[in-house]
């Protein structure tokens, strides 16, 4: 499609690949095209983009919106050159979620709607599990772990009347923030939804720990965005899901998938209580 679209002349040549996974992202000149599921977004993320930046969220500069074309959704960006080789500012990276945090979801309500945090399909943990169980990947014993862990999250998806709601991004880490000129922009609003500001912050608490992150990168997200979920209960059990949430997913993708099938196996043993357990990698 990305070649057809270089034929077309709406995009110039050659394509430079820069990223390939759930989205696919080409350099084309001064332009970047990222490719997406149809399915999964529901508003056009160049509307939404262009709001977030109005409201001083540090976001790429937006071109055009092609919509879906063979499939899939299409969309046109700035080219921005990142410093590859500069830590991620993980303070700036909390000032720019705390901007997001303060825009009115109505500011989008027109662009996009906005789905309840809980909703995406990897986050049916207990339903995903019962399809992992089935794998041949996992003994009953691990089975039994795993199930034990979604027994002692149920229910994780409410929050409490008092707790405010947000418009959050839904995946801050570091492969979703670049580096340019000292400052972080925030990329992929595929998953942005509504939930406690806590969503936001809970890959995060767990990024040393169980991805290999900096011992201080949580406490200088929290320290940009003027408050620590260290201690929060809900943040903590947020962390928790995001944990399991992508081991059943990796383990039903080994289900095909020998990296992936590894990996699950790698995972397994944090679920299994080894202190020696091995930090995870993403495929």
């Amino acid at each position: 499609m990305a070649q057809r679209l270089v034929q077309q002349g709406v995009i110039g040549g050659p394509l430079q690949l820069l990223r390939s996974g759930s989205n696919h992202v080409f350099r084309a000149g001064e332009l970047v095209l990222r490719i997406s599921e149809a399915s999964g977004y529901r508003g056009s993320e160049i509307a939404v983009v262009q709001r977030l930046a109005e409201a001083g969220v540090p976001v790429l500069s937006p071109r055009a919106d092609l919509g879906v074309v063979e499939g899939v959704w299409a969309t046109l960006w700035d080219y921005i050159e990142p410093d590859l080789a500069a830590p991620v500012d993980f303070a700036g990276l909390g000032r720019g979620i705390a901007r997001l945090h303060a825009v009115p979801a109505e500011r989008l309500a027109d662009v996009v709607p906005l789905p309840w945090y809980a909703e995406a399909s990897w986050l049916r943990i207990e339903h995903n599990l019962e399809l992992a169980a089935t794998t041949g990947i996992l003994s009953e014993v691990e089975v039994a772990a795993l199930r034990q862990v979604c027994e002692e999250l149920r229910g994780w998806d409410r929050v409490d009347p008092g707790e405010p709601v947000v418009v959050c991004h839904g995946d801050v880490h570091p492969a979703n923030v670049l580096m340019h000129h000292g400052q972080p922009v925030i990329i992929d609003w595929d998953l942005i939804c509504l939930g406690p500001a806590a969503w936001d912050h809970a890959a995060l608490l767990t990024w040393p720990e169980r991805w290999g992150g900096g011992p201080t990168d949580y406490s200088d997200f929290a320290m940009g965005y003027g408050k620590d979920f260290s201690d929060d209960p809900l943040a903590r059990r947020l962390a928790r899901v995001r944990l399991i949430g992508p081991t059943i997913n990796m383990i039903r993708l080994g289900a095909s998938d020998e990296r992936a099938r590894r990996q699950a196996k790698t995972r397994m043993r944090y679920w299994m209580g080894d202190p020696d357990a091995p930090q995870w990698t993403p495929l």
